[in-house]
């Protein structure tokens, strides 16, 4: 598909249009969700866009 695109557009026009759809709304329309906030690593590199938390802690589905 790739080389379909790339004998249609040429290299340059396939990289504008590449470099176009990957950095379009890059914040935009974006939802981080955090779950077991505190419990996991999270790295200020992974949180895009709006930032919801869903769980703090650790949680136990187990059924008892």
């Amino acid at each position: 598909m790739i080389e379909d695109c790339l004998q249609k557009l040429g290299y340059e026009n396939f990289k504008k249009e590449m470099i176009d759809v990957l950095t379009k709304n890059e914040e935009q329309d974006v939802l981080t969700i955090i779950v077991n906030e505190g419990i996991h690593p999270n790295s200020p590199t992974h949180n895009r866009g709006e930032i919801y938390v869903a769980s703090r802690g650790s949680l136990d589905f187990s059924s008892k």
